[in-house]
């Protein structure tokens, strides 16, 4: 077993240490709430990158120096701040089983963890809504130009 390194340190580079949730939040203002959330598009176009993770599967996590995160797994996207990555997070508990992680474990562990997890909650919850549109009480217009419209115009006047 090895206790020491083949290859000591070197001096004068700086070491890539673990940039905890807590450190990240520190570097960035916390949000205005009165401001709107900026699109993928707006932070890809006038943001400085900050952090970047990149993730199997074509997903990426990428902090801007405005403390937004932009959070993309394939053709889902969100974007929410890092100061929104905070209180306990429930892991599988949607059926009354899972864990529930403390806020303080986060915290300490590097930036990228907990903001998985908020994207990851945000876009499926983002794809609930969606898909949960046929199943309410939503009205839906039809296109001025159906086919139909004519059939229709055809048999009121006749009434």
């Amino acid at each position: 077993m090895l206790l020491f390194s083949v290859h000591p340190e070197p001096e004068g580079r700086k070491v890539n240490k673990m940039l905890t949730l807590k450190k990240v939040k520190e570097m960035v203002k916390a949000p205005v709430h009165t401001k709107r959330v900026p699109s993928p598009k707006v932070l890809l176009e006038d943001g400085r990158i900050l952090l970047r993770k990149e993730f199997e599967h074509d997903s990426h996590l990428t902090l801007y120096h405005s403390g937004y995160v932009w959070f993309s797994a394939g053709k889902r996207n969100t974007v929410f701040h890092i100061h929104d990555c905070r209180g306990d997070y429930a892991y599988g508990a949607s059926k009354g089983k899972g864990e529930v992680i403390k806020e303080e474990y986060f915290e300490n562990c590097e930036w990228h963890i907990r903001a998985l997890f908020e994207g990851e909650q945000r876009v499926e919850e983002s794809q609930l809504k969606c898909e949960g549109v046929g199943q309410t009480k939503v009205s839906v217009s039809y296109h001025a130009v159906a086919e139909d419209w004519g059939e229709m115009a055809d048999s009121e006047m006749e009434l």
